[in-house]
């Protein structure tokens, strides 16, 4: 009976003896116990132009395949093709291979994603030598096990897709690219789970993509607040990445997206550092927004949760931070531009311009009658200018993209000062639109 496995000669099948020569089991102990020989002499990867060749690591690679190996929780923040996935998933080969009975999930944002990780470990499994390789008892597009009982099961990252299943390692691929109200239901309903057993290993693996869990999880491994061991991967760590390398690549798709996808940045997360309460409020998973006033915070969620559920957790939260500091003045270093997407703030204009004749009347106008009104529900309106009877106003807050906005510019703020100017108004309109 052939020892092959279904037909394929590069695989052994399993309960097939292998009779060892002295120098076969020096070397298989020997790749037992130093990983980075092991990777270096018997693995090979598939590169994008040379196709397969052996596994030559970066001396970065090797620091990462050691801080795996040394620490239980390991998250990397890493630019993009730099090896990575490449690293964590030879470690992960290993992992198997030498070690009895360990199940191993691999999950990233999407599940065909997930199996493409696993098929780059299958192909170099299936390149290793025979006295390397445990006997298969399956192998497939979403799983493979070893005959040692060992397995690795691909998945995409949600709650769902793992359960049933007792893991002894996981590894979040791309986590900051999972979609936010996955990433947030998968940490609160299955990482508690999977961090209770004693050795259970969680590797988080991800180029930055805004204020999200990854970036909580990053942050608060760099204070040391988590269990886990923070990495950082930056593009020089390459060999043959030079200023010439990174001009030529800035210059095709921009400083910011060079900025995130090359230098591991969290886009304006430094605009959020400059803003404590900010920075503290980001830091909770379900805020999408935060506009700070004068006299009042305004926060957006996110769809996935409800402000029933929320409400006194963040007054409490603001609460306890603001009595924990001295009370300074958040407003002061808020940018000029607002930040996209979840990491939006929107400016309060606390500059004391010098408004004249019809524009200081208007100016007064809005802050006695408009104002008030509008910051009871978390917005803020300044004048920006009255030209040839037209009003341009700012509006900030929970007012910017507001579905009401619309009504009250004319319903609310046009009216009132027609009626108080007359003639002089024609049209109020908004420059967020």
């Amino acid at each position: 009976m052939s020892d092959q496995y279904l037909g394929n000669s590069l695989l052994k099948r399993s309960d097939v003896q292998h009779n060892f020569t002295k120098e076969e089991i020096e070397e298989y102990i020997k790749c037992r116990d130093d990983i980075i020989y092991f990777l270096e002499n018997h693995v090979k990867i598939v590169h994008v132009d040379e196709g397969l060749i052996p596994f030559s690591l970066y001396p970065f690679q090797k620091d990462l395949i050691q801080t795996i190996s040394k620490n239980r929780n390991v998250i990397v923040k890493t630019g993009r093709q730099v090896g990575k996935s490449t690293t964590t998933l030879g470690w992960l080969l290993h992992y198997v291979l030498f070690n009895q009975s360990k199940t191993v999930g691999i999950l990233a944002n999407k599940a065909a994603t997930a199996r493409e990780l696993l098929g780059r470990i299958q192909i170099a499994y299936q390149h290793l030598p025979k006295f390397l390789q445990q006997g298969l008892k399956e192998w497939n597009k979403g799983s493979l096990e070893l005959e040692n009982g060992s397995k690795i099961i691909a998945s995409s990252t949600s709650s769902s897709a793992i359960r049933g299943f007792s893991f002894s390692c996981i590894l979040l691929d791309e986590f900051a690219h999972v979609q936010r109200h996955i990433a947030d239901e998968f940490i609160r309903s299955v990482y508690p789970t999977i961090s209770s057993g004693k050795e259970t290993k969680v590797i988080i693996v991800s180029t930055p993509n805004g204020f999200n869990m990854f970036y909580k999880y990053w942050n608060d491994a760099e204070e040391g607040s988590n269990d886990f061991t923070p990495f950082k991967v930056h593009w020089s760590s390459v060999p043959n990445r030079d200023k010439e390398w990174k001009d030529k690549i800035q210059s095709t798709i921009g400083e910011d997206a060079f900025r995130q996808e090359y230098e591991a940045e969290f886009l304006d997360a430094s605009q959020a550092k400059n803003i404590p309460l900010a920075n503290e409020l980001f830091k909770l998973p379900f805020i999408k927004s935060v506009f700070i006033s004068t006299n009042f915070v305004s926060i957006n969620k996110r769809e996935n949760v409800n402000w029933d559920d929320i409400a006194l957790q963040v007054r409490l939260y603001i609460s306890d931070y603001l009595n924990s500091i001295e009370i300074m003045n958040h407003t002061d270093n808020i940018q000029s531009e607002p930040i996209e997407e979840i990491q939006e703030y929107s400016k309060v204009t606390n500059e004391k311009r010098e408004f004249n004749g019809d524009e200081r009347e208007i100016a007064n106008l809005l802050d006695e009658y408009i104002r008030p009104a509008v910051e009871s529900d978390g917005g803020a309106i300044t004048l920006d200018s009255y030209q040839d009877g037209v009003v341009s106003v700012n509006l900030s807050g929970a007012c910017n993209g507001c579905p009401s906005a619309t009504i009250t510019l004319k319903q609310g703020i046009e009216e009132l000062l027609k009626q108080k100017l007359g003639n002089k108004i024609k049209e109020v309109i908004s420059n967020n639109n």
